[in-house]
């Protein structure tokens, strides 16, 4: 970047941007050269274009210009006549610019002062060059470079962190109102200089900076508000204003002012001290949307110290550019890797990072082969250890000690179903456990636990006092020193110590003394909490204890039964809103298109229940079970077929409305029961062959409760029956579904990067159950009474989310298939395409195996995941015009079950891995073998939990689940050690040494979820209401009247919760449809009550937009146009 600088402070090295940045593209042929920035009032537009013209060649087209209006009155000693109109200037000179760079001709007068049309040679390279405007802090200039499509530069000398948030998101606004697409790039230049330590950093900077400063200093009277730092608060003295007078200032007084200025800038508005500190500032950009930052490097320190630091700089760019975000588990799966890879025998670490090993499938594969794991560093959580336990086949230790006593004084063995403790000291190591007055304590009271022997360092070196303070004699042992730990801890019965927390975690609040350890300890026996950490915080100034906490995946058995009964609640309410439909024995009510929202074609509904009938009927049901009948659409399909019908349901309305539609006959077949899919009670064990539980699945709480309802299905089917588990969703295929949903909802301007991350969100965020085929052959290892485990791709020519991304799974109840029953297959036909496998068939081969087929049906939106992972288009738009031009590719699974009627196929996902593939074994009906077909069974050596979402997780309802905990800790504390905050976290800050920071946990007052509009608040009663139920349920600060609540963090299951809440506070019934019809706070306001003001405002705003975008489509077709006819 080179400046232009002239008669003032400011002034010196850069009078001309255009000659500094044409010496500098002679010598260089690596960087970008960027103007920053040309103030365009002081020049004729057609020099400015013909010299960057001219640069743009000599630089092999490398250049970018940032336009400033300018500000200093000194500077416009060149035209002293622009300065009052000088925004407009530059706002006119820009177009002339740009207009020059593309070869238009400009109309001008000549020395005559004729009219001729003149344009710029030589051509530049760049047929555009990236713009960008300067921006000193003026909110008006950031809306006016998005209206312009122009990038943004601006500084921190008068702006913070905040100020730039507004700022920034109004440039994207102003943005995107305007039709740009993508979100435009924002510049930050900071002061800038890195070294390898902090301290010798701010040494170097404060007297070069306070000097920089001091002039920027005298510069306040003529330009105040372009330096808003320097600005203060008038002072009333009586009725009149004070204004801030800097002449008042002694020297000293200056001097202290500089001193505290650089102090602050320092540490809050620039980029200084080492590389490791300074990256803190380049992360604040980031999350709140800057994309680069400007290094300003010369303002005073000696150039060749500044040289001398670049390496450091450089440094800063590389951590910046691949710092893994928080969460991030890099680290843990190369550690499984090396595990798996070098055969590991015997692996230490913090239970922190054995956690983040046991977070992903391979990680917690990579353990099992130990036999030692040995755990230290911080307190071993009791599910961590129980889940090791299952894991690890070898021994796993807990393992205990401070550096101060050469790492390890105590160990324990970790033994399943037994207390955690520290365990007892190891040799030549000697364990006291004192209290205040140096004596041993009882057993089970707390103490300061205190360690001696051979381990114990001299000391600190340098620190005589802390020295003296830690290492102390012991008080039975004449010879003896100790090492006071800080360590709170107590001996058990047996003799082990328990280890209880940190005594420096003894904290008071409002008079009671309290033990922080002992908070966590019992917060931590609550099921639904896997993690946390209680501390004392003072954000708002009045200190509070905080609780952080990792869930569980679900909130406990109390807690799946409310989820299930609030999907029984919502589907009660969808029956009833529906009302009288044509055919009541095919009622599809309900049944939408995720991607649209519109009800799904009725074609394809009654295609998709007469594929399910048909594969029930196979199954050659006699009595049927089915858990969730809903309306009926399936049991009226198969009851004609059998002898007894018994249809279970949450839903008193759909049962009712069966109940009417039977006639006698049908009556005497069938049994209706209303109660939840874990209950059943009132059937009994073996009482019926076949179990169908259709579309329903995805509506329980988690695995584990599915996992429930199958294994007590399980024990009610007799030997020989079968339970059919039919629409599963895929979880295997959850982000290509996310994907699509996301392609339909989502505005064509977010850039690739932001679309990806709404997508991973929304996979994060999914509020219902979804599981892998693995899932079920993990679970057959826990049902005794389970012998297979058959897959079926779902049948159906229509192309829909059902077809795409589910499918049907049939356990098989029975003594178990020996191996030789099985039909062994031959290896896989190198096969591609339907006329490859037709052809084949014509040699009648008994059995056709044909793998890694792909799958037609997912074609299209894997060729978009290949364009987000390739980075390949730039903007959501593109990624539509790849799925909409993508030609199918691979075979529609359904052709093969009509490729030949001599043939029976069985369509399966590929065992390969591959989700956008799929494999077939086709066999002849007549020669074919005889039996069940050997399939291949994806990896499933992990949990069955492990092969599913955690949709409780993920629609939970936070302050029910805060409730639950306040509650379960006063029975055993008292009210005043219970939190007064409670946040929910994925994961835990680990310090460089894997131990939660502690000084890295948020504040509790979340901040909203980021919005791609601006803010406006409520404006009407019904509109806070609205807003106020989202905020409680997103547990976030505000909801504005145009955010969409889905990119907010909502979910269908939120979604539900919403409308019952919402409909108990209006007391009237808010339509569920109308929730997902209407996604803003104003929208659902004006659907509810049209009669509102707010309606007609938001016409009225909708109209303007569409209008200021009209208007700037307009003005770009006319100069397209005009550069057309010329």
């Amino acid at each position: 970047w080179t400046p232009e600088r002239h008669f003032h402070a400011f002034g010196g090295l850069y009078p001309n941007p255009a000659v500094t940045t044409a010496a500098l593209a002679t010598i260089t042929s690596r960087i970008a050269l960027r103007a920053g920035s040309i103030v365009l009032p002081l020049h004729n537009p057609l020099r400015v274009a013909e010299d960057w013209s001219v640069i743009d060649q000599l630089s092999g087209g490398r250049i970018g210009l940032s336009f400033a209006s300018g500000w200093h009155a000194n500077d416009f000693a060149f035209m002293p006549q622009a300065y009052e109109r000088r925004r407009e200037i530059m706002l006119e000179s820009i177009e002339t610019v740009m207009k020059l760079w593309r070869g238009e001709q400009v109309e001008v007068q000549n020395g005559q002062g004729k009219s001729i049309s003149v344009s710029v040679l030589p051509r530049p390279i760049q047929a555009a060059p990236p713009m960008w405007l300067a921006s000193a802090g003026s909110v008006d200039t950031f809306k006016l470079a998005g209206r312009l499509g122009a990038n943004i530069l601006t500084n921190m000398l008068g702006q913070d962190i905040d100020d730039l948030r507004n700022k920034f998101g109004a440039y994207r606004a102003a943005r995107q109102e305007a039709g740009f697409e993508g979100p435009g790039n924002i510049s930050v230049m900071l002061h800038t200089f890195v070294c390898e330590d902090t301290e010798r950093a701010r040494e170097l900077a404060r007297k070069p900076f306070g000097d920089y400063l001091r002039s920027s200093f005298d510069l306040v009277k003529v330009a105040p508000s372009m330096f808003p730092a320097f600005r203060q608060p008038s002072l009333e003295v009586g009725h009149e204003a004070v204004a801030f007078d800097a002449t008042r200032f002694t020297d000293d007084d200056m001097a202290a002012l500089m001193d505290h200025a650089f102090d602050r800038y320092f540490e809050t508005a620039g980029l200084f001290g080492s590389p490791e500190k300074a990256l803190g500032m380049v992360e604040r950009l980031k999350s709140i949307g800057a994309n680069e930052v400007a290094c300003l490097i010369d303002f005073g320190i000696d150039p060749e110290i500044v040289l001398e630091s670049l390496p450091h700089l450089d440094r800063l760019r590389q951590l910046a550019n691949s710092h893994p975000q928080a969460g991030e588990q890099a680290a843990g799966a190369s550690i499984s890797d090396q595990i798996r890879d070098r055969r590991v025998t015997h692996l230490q670490c913090t239970p922190s990072m054995a956690r983040m090993l046991t977070s992903d499938a391979d990680g917690l594969a990579s353990l099992s082969g130990l036999k030692r794991l040995m755990l230290g560093g911080e307190a071993l959580p009791t599910d961590l250890a129980e889940m090791l336990t299952s894991a690890v086949q070898g021994e796993i230790h807990n393992m205990y000690g401070p550096t101060e006593t050469t790492i390890w004084s105590t160990t324990a063995r970790v033994r399943a179903g037994q207390p955690i403790t520290v365990g007892k000291p190891i040799a030549n190591t000697v364990v006291r456990i004192l209290d205040g007055r140096k004596e041993i304590v009882p057993i089970g009271v707390a103490g300061e636990l205190c360690i001696g022997g051979a381990g114990v360092v001299r000391g600190y070196l340098g620190l005589p006092d802390l020295t003296a303070d830690r290492f102390v004699a012991d008080p039975y042992d004449a010879e003896g020193r100790l090492y006071r730990t800080g360590d709170l801890a107590r001996y058990r019965e047996n003799g082990e110590i328990e280890f209880l927390g940190r005594l420096d975690l003894q904290v008071k609040i409002n008079g009671y003394r309290i033990e922080l350890g002992e908070i966590e300890t019992v917060l931590g026996r609550h099921p639904a909490v896997r993690q946390n950490v209680v501390m004392v915080r003072s954000d708002g100034g009045l200190a509070q204890l905080v609780a952080y906490v990792i869930p569980n995946g679900g909130d406990g058995a109390k807690s799946d039964t409310g989820r299930v009964a609030q999907w029984g609640g919502l589907w009660d309410d969808a029956y009833k809103e529906a009302g009288e439909v044509p055919d009541p024995r095919f009622n599809i009510a309900g049944w939408r298109d995720s991607y649209t929202g519109t009800p799904l074609p009725a074609s394809e509904m009654r295609e998709w229940l007469d594929h399910t009938g048909r594969n029930i009927l196979a199954l050659r049901p006699k009595r049927v079970l089915e858990i969730g009948c809903g309306t009926g659409m399936v049991l009226y399909s198969v009851m004609p077929h059998v002898e007894h019908y018994t249809g279970v349901d949450l839903s008193p309305y759909a049962l009712e409305t069966i109940g009417k539609e039977l006639t006698a006959n049908e009556r005497a077949r069938v049994t209706l029961l209303q109660q939840p899919a874990h209950a059943l009670e009132g059937v009994a064990d073996q009482s019926c062959d076949t179990i169908v539980i259709n579309s329903v699945s995805q509506y329980f709480p988690d695995g584990e409760y599915l996992a429930q309802v199958l294994k007590r299905a399980s024990e009610l089917v007799v030997d020989g029956g079968r339970i059919f588990v039919g629409d599963v969703r895929s979880y295997d295929h959850l982000e290509a579904f996310q994907t699509l949903v996301a392609l339909h909802q989502l505005p064509g301007h977010l850039d690739v990067a932001e679309f990806s991350r709404r997508v991973d969100k929304r996979v994060l965020q999914e509020g219902e159950l979804v599981v892998s085929e693995a899932f079920f052959h993990a679970l057959k290892r826990d049902l005794p009474r389970v012998s297979m485990v058959e897959v079926r791709l779902k049948r159906g020519q229509a192309h829909n989310e059902m077809t795409a991304f589910r499918f049907d799974v049939v356990l098989h109840v029975g003594p178990q298939t020996s191996e030789a029953d099985l039909v062994k297959l031959h290896p896989a036909a190198n096969l591609q395409s339907l006329e490859e496998i037709k052809r084949a068939l014509v040699a009648t081969p008994p059995i056709m195996v044909v793998e890694n087929l792909k799958n037609a049906r997912l074609s299209k939106v894997y060729a978009v995941r290949d364009a987000i992972v390739g980075n390949s288009v730039a903007n959501a738009d593109g990624l539509r015009q790849v799925l909409d031009n993508t030609v199918d590719q691979g075979v529609n699974p359904e052709d093969l079950f009509g490729l030949s009627p001599d043939y029976d196929a069985e369509v399966v996902w590929s065992r390969s891995g591959d989700p956008a593939c799929f494999d077939v074994v086709l066999r002849h009906k007549v020669t074919g073998p005889k039996g069940q077909l050997d399939l291949r069974a994806p990896r499933h050596d992990q949990p069955s939990s492990r092969y599913a979402n955690q949709p409780a997780k993920a629609g939970s309802d936070q302050g029910a689940l805060f409730e639950e905990l306040r509650a379960h800790l006063r029975e055993v504390l008292p009210e005043y050690m219970a939190p007064g905050a409670f946040v929910v976290m994925d994961a835990f800050p680990l310090t460089a040494n894997g131990k939660i920071d502690r000084k890295a946990l948020p504040a509790p007052t979340r901040a909203a979820a980021q919005s791609a509009v601006e803010y406006e608040p409520p404006s009407n009663e019904l509109e806070e209401v609205i807003a106020g139920v989202w905020k409680q349920l997103l547990n976030i600060e505000r909801v504005g009247l145009r955010d969409n609540i889905f990119d907010l963090g909502a979910n269908s299951l939120l979604t539900a919760q919403a409308n019952q809440r919402l409909s108990t506070l209006l007391d009237r019934k808010v339509s569920l449809v109308s929730m997902f019809r209407f996604p803003t706070v104003a929208s659902l306001a004006a659907h509810i009550d049209p009669g509102r003001a707010a309606p007609a405002q938001d016409a009225k705003r909708s109209q303007e937009r569409a209008d200021r975008k009209k208007d700037a489509a307009e003005r770009r077709r006319e100069l397209r146009g005009a550069s057309t006819s010329r």
